[in-house]
């Protein structure tokens, strides 16, 4: 009736990105049957599009105070309550309350188990206290439920390097490079970091060709800042490749000068540099 119709038209406003109008339809729905508590759950839902987890939360629980006997109302609440949780473990995260945060991020995977933010947030939680098996476990499982999200397995990947597991980590790294399209820009910054961060494996593999070839394609889809260079004069010099070495370095010192890995980079070059030219006058 009225309030499927309310709720419908609520939902494609919200799509379409005018949550003004949505919301005002919805309490309009809301002020005609308050005890619908469909009409709750699209208001939840609307709040949350407009980031107003406040008001989501407690639509949500009314809603379920309404009717928790149906099953259908049970989920999308729970769901709309997740994504409370989820945020305020963020929140939490991010103003340095770790362990808070992992509680949230707990009440938000128990209410919605199907959902896998608040596993990966764990993983990332558990990564920051140093606790990397742990991390791991988490973003494993919430690659079960997203088998094909890029940042989860570049997540994998990062921790897979710190447990010193680095054929594994190359190969789920690739495979986060696999499964983003090159041509998706707002993936770009990601795609880049899976490529840097697979050059770091191809070196500790030994893998030095490998290793420019994934920095080069790094810079083009990010662009070649001086950190970038400076990796790359890294990875020609373990190729032997001196001129390229020299160049790379030098590029990354003129734009960063007073940067210690550009430093760094530079003199490693210059140590290498001396050392064969020592090597070519003893001869």
């Amino acid at each position: 009736g009225l309030s499927a119709a309310t709720c419908e038209l609520t939902r494609a406003l919200s799509e379409r990105g005018d949550h003004g109008r949505a919301t005002h339809v919805i309490e309009e729905g809301l002020q005609r049957h308050p005890r619908d508590p469909l009409l709750w759950i699209v208001r939840g839902e609307t709040a949350l599009a407009c980031d107003d987890h406040p008001n989501a939360e407690n639509a949500a629980q009314r809603a379920l105070a309404l009717s928790r006997e149906d099953d259908r109302v049970c989920l999308a609440a729970n769901a709309i309550l997740a994504r409370c949780e989820n945020q305020r473990g963020t929140e939490l995260a991010t103003a340095g309350e770790l362990q808070p945060a992992l509680f949230s991020f707990k009440r938000a995977r128990d209410l919605d188990p199907r959902w896998a933010a608040p596993l990966a947030n764990m993983g990332t939680t558990f990564s920051l206290l140093g606790r990397h098996r742990r991390a791991l476990s988490f973003y494993r499982a919430a690659e079960e439920l997203e088998p094909q999200d890029p940042q989860t397995l570049y997540n994998i990947g990062l921790e897979l390097i710190q447990l010193a597991q680095w054929r594994a980590a190359r190969t789920t790294l690739e495979q986060a490079i696999d499964v983003q399209p090159a041509s998706d820009s707002a993936n770009k910054e990601l795609l880049a970091q899976c490529h840097r961060t697979l050059a770091q494996v191809h070196r500790h593999l030994g893998a030095n060709a490998r290793a420019v070839r994934a920095l080069e394609v790094a810079s083009h889809l990010a662009g070649a800042g001086a950190d970038i260079w400076a990796e790359l004069a890294r990875a020609h010099l373990s190729c032997g490749e001196m001129s390229k070495a020299r160049r790379a370095a030098r590029i990354a010192l003129n734009l960063a000068p007073e940067n210690s890995t550009v430093r760094q980079a530079w003199m490693e070059f210059a140590v290498e540099r001396a050392r064969r030219k020592s090597r070519a006058g003893g001869r």
